[in-house]
């Protein structure tokens, strides 16, 4: 059964966030006041002057974001990026980039917010300003080892009886050498690879991001594959805004809880992370490495 976001719900969330938003540049402009503009709240400012918010998203992370066999955005971070720039009153204008050019773009203002399954790292947060966390990640496994499928600590898989599959150069290779440095670690070069061994049964796990494994469990149903539930590690997700603006952050903030108060964050989350309806829109290719998950 699919999960939808209630109507009344989100309509209370749309009118309990416009107001925070008005309350917010409900200010005299520097024309109208002979003063100049206050360089908090400018974000603010600028946004609604253009009437649009630019959030910045790769469109290549399912299930937080992905472009659809029709050529259409969608994905949990496309869903919050929409409500965000409605309860604003400006149009939603995502703005497609590489992972690696969002934080940039972020800074130079080139960009309003990056919303693109981006973990809330301490490095990064000396760049940019972080609302959230929105999504709870970390490494997870893809196995179809019964006593692997229910373990819920990093040392049950530090075993030397464990073949384990990580990305080269990844951090979940990373990972797995300081976890469980018994068991025996396979590189691969492309997370299809991994899927195949496992479902080969060439490999009792492989260790990835969460999104990465709920995903290949959705794409072979029937393969007797499964996903821990809960991650072995904790990486916070969040939305990246400028640091030097605490009037926009706060009003982000108060978009964030709200939707957390009336439950829409978790109808997100049930919807792109534990239901599979939205698989058969996504294109036909192989599975690609988060940025997230590079060690570089």
């Amino acid at each position: 059964m699919t999960t939808t976001i209630t109507r009344p719900a989100f309509q209370f969330f749309l009118f309990c966030l416009t107001w925070l938003a008005l309350a917010c540049t409900a200010q005299p402009s520097a024309q109208s006041s002979g003063a100049q503009a206050p360089e908090a709240g400018r974000s603010i400012q600028k946004i609604m002057e253009r009437g649009s918010l630019r959030i910045g998203m790769t469109g290549d992370q399912p299930p937080y974001n992905f472009v659809d066999r029709s050529g259409a955005l969608q994905g949990m971070d496309v869903d919050l990026a929409r409500a965000l720039a409605e309860a604003m009153g400006v149009e939603a204008e995502i703005v497609q980039q590489p992972f690696s050019e969002l934080l940039p773009g972020v800074k130079s203002g080139k960009l309003d917010v990056a919303i693109s399954g981006i973990t809330m790292s301490t490095r990064r947060n000396t760049q940019v300003a972080f609302v959230g966390p929105y999504f709870a990640t970390g490494k997870s496994i893809l196995t179809k080892n019964a006593v692997l499928a229910q373990a819920q600590e990093s040392t049950e898989i530090n075993d030397a009886n464990f073949r384990l599959l990580a990305l080269a150069g990844s951090t979940s290779e990373s990972f797995v050498k300081r976890v469980a440095p018994r068991a025996e670690l396979l590189t691969i070069e492309h997370f299809d690879e991994g899927v195949d061994k496992i479902i080969a049964g060439e490999a009792d796990a492989l260790v990835a991001d969460l999104s990465v494994c709920v995903l290949s469990v959705f794409r072979n149903p029937g393969a007797g594959l499964a996903a821990l539930a809960t991650p072995l590690s904790f990486e916070p997700i969040g939305i990246a805004l400028p640091s030097d603006d605490a009037h926009f952050e706060n009003l982000v903030s108060n978009y964030m809880r709200l939707l957390e108060e009336t439950g829409i964050l978790e109808q997100l989350r049930e919807r792109w992370f534990n239901q599979s309806d939205w698989i058969n829109q996504l294109p036909a290719k192989r599975l690609e490495p988060s940025p997230n998950a590079l060690s570089l």
